[in-house]
């Protein structure tokens, strides 16, 4: 009988919507979803949570790797909680992902259309949230994406799926901003999050800063130097806005947004 921490070697079948893999474990091939698999990966994992109908591992070992699995184009793709299957070869995963839908629509009257492939694997991404966060001693400003399933940031200085001038401005914002950011602890702090808009040309760029105030507490004189800088340091940058979030909960935006200096869309 499987327990929990037990080590086994088995084969990643098949993706699922959620980016695991699944494994069949026993005569009764009991379900293991294993995180990080790769669809023909013969690996050894580490049941880390058990159910009476599914388990959950994580790879130990791989055993024998499947032809379909790559390099992750991140450095820090495994700490970082932004990203998923970027270990897959791209024209394999379409057609797990292909399989996902049919399957989705199995016992629907639906014709499935075969995939469109993305001109670009890297730089695409168009939208960017990034929380900020302070170090406890050295009041160091970290920017970036909270681990899976918990609230523990990554300070992100380079991100290949977003175009590099979003980590150069994201760098000058670290470098520069002098109003504190957000404590989750004890509700504090101004800066909570830094939201990018870029186009697909990348000669235009929105960006909202998601503070924890209200509207009729906000001064605006306190940071207007800064947001002057920062638009004059990177003309590529139309439009600042402030959001308004004092709110203590997992909402990134609040209700109420306001332009600071530019356009108002892009």
């Amino acid at each position: 009988m499987l327990k929990l921490n037990d080590i086994i070697t088995i084969d990643a079948e098949k993706l699922t919507y959620g980016g695991d893999c699944i494994g069949r474990w026993g005569e009764n091939n009991f379900v293991i979803f294993i995180k990080n698999a790769v669809v023909g990966d013969k690996l050894k994992v580490k049941i880390t949570s058990l159910n009476k109908t599914y388990a959950k591992a994580e790879i130990v070992e791989a055993v024998n790797p499947s032809k379909k699995r790559i390099k992750a184009l991140c450095p820090i793709y495994n700490a970082c909680g932004s990203c998923q299957l970027q270990n897959y070869d791209y024209n394999f995963l379409i057609e797990q992902k292909q399989k996902i839908l049919e399957d989705i629509f199995k016992g629907f009257n639906v014709k499935i259309l075969p995939f469109i492939k993305s001109p670009k694997i890297s730089e695409y991404r168009c939208k960017i949230q990034y929380p900020a966060r302070q170090t406890k001693n050295s009041k160091r400003i970290l920017m970036g994406y909270f681990k899976n399933n918990s609230h523990e940031l990554t300070n992100i200085k380079f991100c290949p799926m977003q175009p590099d001038i979003i980590n150069e401005i994201t760098q000058y914002i670290r470098d520069n901003w002098v109003s504190g950011c957000y404590d989750e602890k004890n509700n504090q702090g101004l800066l909570k999050n830094v939201i990018f808009r870029i186009n697909s040309s990348l000669d235009s760029i929105l960006i909202v800063f998601v503070l924890n105030t209200n509207k009729e507490k906000f001064k605006k004189s306190e940071i207007e130097t800064f947001f002057k800088k920062l638009i004059k340091t990177y003309p590529v940058i139309k439009g600042v806005f402030v959001n308004f979030n004092d709110k203590k909960s997992n909402s990134i935006l609040g209700k109420t947004t306001e332009k600071i200096i530019g356009e108002d869309f892009i």
